[in-house]
C-alpha cells in the first residue's frame, strides 16, 4: 500500500528484508530505470534466470512489444506504462526487472538477476527503489504479483514467494488468469502444440 508512508513500509517488511536493502546500499549497488538500449541485458539475465529455475520465458518479441516506447514514459503521465529497472553494481547489471502500471497499480511482471554479486542482495534494494518511485509519482499500490497459494504446495514457487512475502506479508487473491480465445479453432492447435511440448519436455 504505497498510500503509507517510507517509514511504515519499512517496519512492516521482514527484518532480513531490511537489512538485505541496507547491505545493497552499503556496497554500492546503483539503480537506474532502463531504456531500450538495455533489452539485451533484460533478455540476457531471464535466459540465466530460466535457465537456472527451470522454466520458460515467453519470445524474445513478447517483451519487446511490451517495453515498446517505455523510454519515453514516467509512472503516472500515463493510463499504462511499462518501466525497465535496473540494479548495478560497478556498472555490471546484476537484477533487472520489467513493471506495468495502469490506473494507480505498478505490477511486478516479470525479474531476473545475475548469480554474480548475489551476496550484495541487489534485488532487494531494486524492488524499494521501485517502490519508492512509484510512491513519488502517487502509484497506490505495487503488486508484487503471482505467490504460492495459501495451502497449495508448489516447491518450484518457494524461494521468490518467500522474497516477495519479505516486503510485505499482505496478501490479495484475485479470481485468476485466463485465455479469451479469439479464433477458437486456432487456439485448439495452440493448446495441442502446448501439451505436445509438455509432455515431450522441450524447452
Amino acid at each position: 500500500d504505497l498510500k503509507k508512508s517510507e517509514e511504515q513500509l519499512l517496519s512492516e517488511m521482514h527484518h532480513k528484508t531490511r537489512y538485505n536493502i541496507n547491505l545493497a546500499e552499503r556496497k554500492g549497488v546503483k539503480f537506474r530505470w532502463g531504456t531500450l538500449q538495455d533489452f539485451d541485458t533484460f533478455w540476457s539475465l531471464l535466459q540465466e534466470t530460466a535457465e537456472r529455475g527451470h522454466f520458460r520465458t515467453h519470445v524474445l518479441a513478447h517483451y519487446q512489444m511490451l517495453l515498446e516506447g517505455m523510454d519515453k514514459k514516467y509512472f503516472g503521465d500515463e493510463d499504462f506504462v511499462a518501466k525497465l529497472a535496473l540494479a548495478e553494481y560497478k556498472g555490471q547489471p546484476l537484477a533487472v526487472s520489467l513493471q506495468l502500471a495502469c490506473f494507480g497499480v505498478v505490477t511486478y511482471l516479470h525479474g531476473a538477476s545475475s548469480r554474480e554479486h548475489k551476496e550484495l542482495m541487489a534485488p532487494n534494494l531494486m524492488h524499494w527503489r521501485i517502490i519508492q518511485e512509484a510512491k513519488q509519482a502517487s502509484m497506490e499500490f505495487y503488486d508484487m504479483w503471482g505467490i504460492t497459494p495459501v495451502g497449495a504446495t508448489r516447491p518450484g514457487w518457494a524461494g521468490f514467494t518467500r522474497f516477495k512475502l519479505g516486503f510485505s506479508e499482505e496478501r490479495i487473491e484475485y479470481a485468476g488468469t485466463y485465455d479469451y480465445p479469439y479464433l477458437p479453432l486456432a487456439y485448439l492447435g495452440y493448446q495441442a502444440g502446448r501439451w505436445v511440448r509438455n509432455l515431450s519436455g522441450i524447452d
